[in-house]
């Protein structure tokens, strides 16, 4: 079976995640009994867009020659929604079993390594791509719009630093979770930054697929870092699944983050799609090929 996403798939999937997520928040509210319901609902909305995600991740990176750069960026990619994936997994073991605070169970804090390693993954698959756009010695020419996006990024991360003690492991025994998890914002704040210069350079250069898809990578780890600065703003219930309507703001923030990181995927994945399409239309029958190209062509012309 073939793998054909569509980007309005894709985006019928989002409004689903989101109505589901959010009515059982709501309900939640009233009837703590449905916390589990969404526990779980976000648990499949994540873990269902992160392997989407690498799947797609790793059928880009075979468009690459071996040894390039952008092979090495995409397999990268694709271990980074990989890993985050497991902390998916992870963090609904501990969950379903009504373990949900760190500072009594010391073990789900470990969940702090896994989100720290998929962000730095990511920043290493960023740092791939900038290499491969160097040896084309492209000019970086940024826009106001995206000295502001980034300036607005770098805004955030002093806003949940300052408000750490609202963070889910903040009550953490461990140091190391603690430490992973302030860490958290600095870690999101610098592959959404060169996101948006990568995105400006692939624009220039006229890659209307990489762009896009560089696009939507940066809006998503834009959004997560809003989500966590949401929650610590919002205080204690803005972390708590199902504890109140509080925490309706970072949840609709982390849900569409992890969608529309895929939707990048999912447009960049079409094109190369479309690419062997018309490559397989062209072996099978060469002479009839030929004759559309040449009709288009001169229909163009007049």
């Amino acid at each position: 079976m073939v793998l054909k996403p569509q980007p309005g798939l894709v985006g019928w999937a989002l409004a689903l995640c989101l109505l589901a997520c959010v009515t059982t928040q709501a309900i939640s509210g009233v009837q703590p009994a449905w916390r589990m319901a969404t526990i779980v609902l976000l648990a499949v909305s994540h873990f269902t867009a992160n392997v989407t995600s690498g799947v797609l991740g790793r059928r880009i990176a075979l468009d690459h020659d071996r040894g390039t750069m952008m092979r090495l960026a995409w397999n990268l990619v694709t271990i980074g929604v990989l890993v985050n994936a497991c902390r998916v997994v992870f963090e609904l073991a501990f969950q379903s079993t009504g373990r949900y605070d760190s500072a009594t169970y010391p073990a789900l804090g470990l969940r702090q390594i896994l989100v720290a390693s998929s962000f730095l993954i990511l920043t290493a698959a960023l740092g791939a791509m900038w290499s491969a756009f160097t040896t084309l010695q492209l000019g970086i020419r940024l826009h106001a719009i995206d000295w502001t996006l980034i300036g607005c990024i770098v805004l955030l991360v002093p806003t949940v630093i300052w408000n750490r003690q609202t963070m889910g492991d903040s009550g953490s025994p461990w140091a190391v979770v603690r430490y992973l998890q302030i860490s958290g914002p600095v870690l999101l704040a610098i592959p959404a930054s060169m996101g948006i210069v990568l995105y400006r350079v692939s624009e220039e250069m006229g890659a209307g697929s990489m762009a896009l898809a560089l696009k939507c990578l940066a809006g998503s780890l834009g959004l997560r870092l809003s989500a966590l600065a949401a929650a610590s703003l919002l205080g204690p219930d803005g972390n708590a699944t199902g504890a109140s309507a509080a925490s309706l703001v970072p949840m609709v923030f982390y849900i569409t983050a992890h969608w529309i990181f895929l939707l990048g995927l999912v447009h960049r994945w079409r094109l190369s799609h479309q690419t062997t399409d018309l490559i397989e239309r062209y072996e099978s029958d060469q002479e009839n090929q030929l004759t559309m190209l040449v009709q288009q062509t001169n229909n163009f012309r007049e």
